[in-house]
């Protein structure tokens, strides 16, 4: 459960039930409590799609074959770091 704490004439800012009201610059009066929300009540019930696993088994390989060797040609071309931090394989839009 999730409490709103609303500056009047503001939009709510929630928070959990054991915490406040983040800190703001207003004083507390012009703040107030409404009662609790069930945040899980908005939440769509619809269920995910079925995973046929097998139809794309083999992309699956590729790709995950691919993201290998670039993680391999990356680790190749890098400077080591503490804990192999230069390995990471930032994923983009752009590829």
């Amino acid at each position: 459960m999730y409490r709103a704490c609303i500056p009047k004439g503001g939009y709510p800012v929630y928070s959990n039930r054991h915490g406040g009201c983040p800190p703001i610059a207003e004083p507390i009066h012009l703040l107030y409590w409404t009662e609790e929300i069930d945040m899980t009540a908005h939440r769509s019930t619809n269920a995910w799609p079925s995973l046929r696993v097998d139809e794309w088994t083999p992309t699956r390989e590729t790709l995950h074959m691919w993201t290998q060797i670039v993680g391999k040609i990356r680790l190749a071309h890098a400077p080591m770091v503490n804990h192999w931090w230069q390995v990471t394989l930032y994923v983009t839009p752009a590829g």
